[in-house]
């Protein structure tokens, strides 16, 4: 990884979780397009996740989130994107601050 990457990793106050959880993203790219994809988290958070899609997503932007956990539990998540860079095998990766989360019961439906 580059030396920025390193920078940016150590200023987190939160302990970072390396896995891959399957999360549902609903948002909008730099050019204002609306997309709704299925992709997996490569690191979450109390604070946030991060996550790679083949889109640049627009900074600043909301988004919202389902995210399976382990136990059968889905996190309802609406964040606020504040990182999105290309990374060295085209896709983008994607950080987001937690800014509403709710626990939805297993079985519950997507809306």
């Amino acid at each position: 990884m580059t030396e920025s990457i390193a920078v940016a990793t150590n200023r987190r106050r939160e302990v970072r979780r390396s896995c891959a959880l399957p999360i549902f993203v609903r948002s909008l790219t730099e050019h204002a397009h609306a997309i709704k994809t299925y992709t997996l988290t490569d690191n979450i958070s109390s604070g946030g996740f991060y996550f790679q899609v083949p889109y640049l997503l627009k900074v600043g932007a909301w988004l919202f989130s389902l995210i399976q956990l382990p136990n059968g539990v889905r996190l309802a998540v609406r964040g606020l994107i504040v990182r999105s860079e290309l990374l060295e095998h085209g896709l983008f990766g994607v950080g987001v601050c937690f800014h509403q989360v709710r626990m939805l019961p297993v079985g519950g439906s997507e809306s």
